[in-house]
C-alpha cells in the first residue's frame, strides 16, 4: 500500500488519513459502506465524497458545509462537469490518477477566490465496494495559511473566477 508522510499534511488531514488506513487494514482501500458518517464527523465540514462512474464521471455524493459557506453553492448531486473547464480538467486528472493507482494522493494549491489568493491542501483517498475497483473518493480539503507568500500587486487583467472546491 502506498503511504503518505503524515508530517507533510495538515493535522486534520493526518487524522483522516489515519482513519482511512485503519478502515483499509491490510487491503488497498476500504469500502464506502465501512465509512460510518458518525465517525466522519470531525471532517464533515471540509469533506467531499465523490462517486465514480464507469464512464469516468465524477459526481458529488456529499459536499461539506464548509464549502457551501465558502463558495455559496451546494454541489451535492452534481458532477464536476459543472465546474469551469480549467478547474474541471485539473480535478478530473487528479481523480483519474487516484482511481488508476488505487492509492491516495495529496497536493497543495493556490488560487484566486473572490479577489483573494487562498491556499488549500487536498487529500484524496480511494474507496472500493469490491475492494478492487475504485467507486468513490473521500476528499478532505483544508485552507492553509499563505504566510505572506502572495502579497503581490493586483494584476492589471482580471483573473478568471474559480468555482467551488472540487
Amino acid at each position: 500500500m502506498a503511504t503518505i508522510s503524515p508530517r507533510t499534511l495538515h493535522p486534520k488531514r493526518q487524522e483522516l488519513y489515519a482513519y482511512w488506513q485503519r478502515k483499509a487494514g491490510d487491503r488497498p482501500m476500504p469500502a464506502l459502506r465501512e465509512l460510518n458518517p458518525a465517525t466522519l464527523k470531525p471532517w464533515l465540514a471540509n469533506l467531499l465524497i465523490i462517486g465514480v462512474r464507469e464512464e469516468s464521471k465524477f459526481h458529488y455524493h456529499y459536499y461539506g458545509a464548509g464549502f457551501i459557506d465558502a463558495f455559496g453553492v451546494n454541489m451535492s448531486c452534481r458532477t464536476i462537469d459543472s465546474l469551469p473547464e480549467a478547474q474541471r480538467t485539473l480535478i478530473q486528472h487528479e481523480y483519474e490518477y487516484v482511481r488508476a493507482r488505487k492509492a491516495p494522493t495529496w497536493r497543495i494549491y493556490s488560487g484566486e477566490f473572490d479577489g483573494r489568493i487562498l491556499t488549500w491542501e487536498r487529500l484524496i483517498l480511494p474507496v472500493a465496494t469490491d475492494g478492487t475497483n475504485v467507486d468513490a473518493l473521500l476528499v478532505g480539503v483544508y485552507e492553509r495559511e499563505n504566510e505572506g507568500m502572495f502579497d503581490v500587486a493586483a494584476p492589471s487583467v482580471a483573473a478568471p473566477s474559480v468555482a467551488p472546491a472540487g
